[in-house]
């Protein structure tokens, strides 16, 4: 084995309800009303933040992808790993394999310390 990639979100990290906490809030903070978060996310079918957007609101999309990306990266130090992810993380640390993680999350959202 040369190394191991690891996808971060719902493999990693169970970041899927912080994700509908902050779809739901971009949609009614942006469109006025609620709506089934888990609803909207199937039907968008793997598509980009910014395509959900422009279905959304065409005209000024990129005030529901900040307003939902600001709302999600405060929700962030909420999200845990899912259990045995550190012990796994670990022992792959000390077999000395290297590793690294893989997202499409983009460098705006990065945590800082």
């Amino acid at each position: 084995m040369t190394a191991v990639l690891w996808d971060m979100d719902d493999t990693l990290l169970n970041t899927l309800p912080g994700r509908m906490k902050a779809l739901a809030y971009a949609h009614e903070a942006c469109l006025g009303w609620k709506t089934d978060p888990e609803a909207l996310w199937r039907s968008h079918r793997g598509g980009s933040l910014e395509d959900m957007g422009r279905r959304l609101l065409p005209d000024d999309y990129m005030r529901f992808v900040n307003t939902y990306r600001e709302h999600y990266y405060n929700l962030a130090r909420e999200i845990d790993p899912y259990p045995g992810v550190v012990a796994v993380l670990e022992a792959f640390q000390q077999a000395e394999i290297p590793m690294a993680v893989v997202t499409s999350k983009i460098a705006w959202g990065r945590l800082k310390n």
